[in-house]
């Protein structure tokens, strides 16, 4: 008696499968494309559901990833990429990094930590900032701390309406709101606010 080979429902039709375990390579994309095609489709993946994949770097043998994997992996290169949005961008939620520190005598902003400085002078801070790259933006919210009159140096690069530097307030406990504007070449100070009571 002949053996009988295993059948396959493969784009509607009916084909033969070898008799052992594994498909010709020439015959996986026409299964694969059929199988998925045929799939139930599924809006919201769970975090454990399974994508295969074919690994470029183990000459392309069959992997899985998982859905969990995937979005991680997706969202690390997003957030790593130097984005341009070009077209009309609508963002539901936004939300600045925020950078908590005491100035002590002197303090740097680093832009790559944050754009909204929540900053405690304990001293005389004498700050730097960095190179004016047009389009570039930060707030500072300059708090005294309990013994008050700190005073503020500010970098060369920083232009004042007016050409006036403003005092900070000089009260113990007491916020002021400044923010920070490069056009390329300097960093466009203005005052939103001064005085604020936050404790």
């Amino acid at each position: 008696m002949a053996e009988r080979k295993p059948l396959a429902s493969v784009g509607g039709g009916i084909v033969e499968m070898p008799a052992i375990d594994t498909l010709p390579v020439a015959n996986i994309p026409a299964v694969v494309a059929a199988q998925t095609n045929a799939a139930t489709s599924k809006a919201t993946p769970a975090t454990t559901d399974e994508i295969p994949l074919a690994d470029s770097a183990a000459s392309f043998g069959l992997k899985k990833l998982t859905w969990t994997n995937l979005r991680a992996t997706v969202l690390a290169w997003i957030i790593t990429q130097a984005n341009a949005w070009t077209g009309l961008q609508t963002f539901r939620d936004l939300r600045e990094t925020i950078v908590t520190a005491n100035t002590s005598t002197a303090y740097t902003i680093n832009l790559a930590n944050g754009t909204l400085f929540s900053l405690t002078l304990t001293g005389n801070c004498t700050f730097t900032f960095p190179t004016a790259t047009s389009g570039k933006q930060f707030t500072v919210l300059l708090k005294q701390d309990g013994t008050g009159s700190r005073t503020v140096a500010w970098p060369s690069s920083v232009r004042w309406v007016g050409g006036t530097e403003p005092t900070v307030t000089a009260t113990a406990g007491q916020t002021d709101v400044i923010s920070f504007i490069a056009d390329g070449t300097y960093w466009l100070a203005f005052v939103a606010g001064q005085n604020y009571t936050r404790s």
